[in-house]
């Protein structure tokens, strides 16, 4: 089934799948992980892609933007946001889903 969306990073998604898939690799040594949770994101992003409201939108008070959504994958949380007309999915953060969201959801 062909996808419907486009897709796209912005600097600060690409940045955090950098650190997050390196930390597993070489911090923790378990490059085998790595690989893995690399995989299971660009397959829920391909979903994504699908079906772009597959995704709960994000209810958070310190976010402006009503219109993104978020998915989990393992321990951590995609936030996205379609663009309709333009048919593309722009993944804006991948964290740690146990950090402080609120602080992170201020600065998108």
């Amino acid at each position: 089934m062909e996808s419907k969306y486009s897709y796209r990073f912005t600097k600060k998604a690409e940045q955090d799948l950098d650190e997050i898939l390196n930390y597993i690799s070489v911090d923790l040594v378990n490059p085998a992980a790595a690989q893995n949770l690399g995989r299971k994101i660009f397959e829920k992003i391909d979903m994504i892609r699908m079906f772009s409201d597959s995704g709960a939108p994000v209810d958070n008070e310190f976010l402006a933007d009503k219109t993104v959504r978020k998915l989990s994958v393992d321990n951590y949380v995609i936030y996205y946001k379609t663009y309709y007309e333009e048919k593309a999915i722009s993944i804006i953060r991948i964290v740690y889903g146990k950090r402080n969201l609120d602080e992170i959801l201020k600065t998108m």
